[in-house]
């Protein structure tokens, strides 16, 4: 019984660590295309403003 509730608290803990990665990485990607947008459509100075 104890085994079993540990085994379903792992594979939560597995479940919840996939989901937070997946939305961190779907974030980074959408990070990523606004600023690709960013830079195509603003002009030369802003984009170079842009970067440290």
């Amino acid at each position: 019984m104890i085994y079993s509730y540990f085994r379903a608290q792992y594979f939560n803990l597995q479940k919840l660590y996939f989901n937070v990665t997946l939305k961190f990485v779907f974030r980074l990607q959408i990070a990523n295309s606004l600023n690709a947008k960013d830079l195509l459509f603003a002009d030369k100075n802003k984009a170079i403003g842009k970067w440290p």
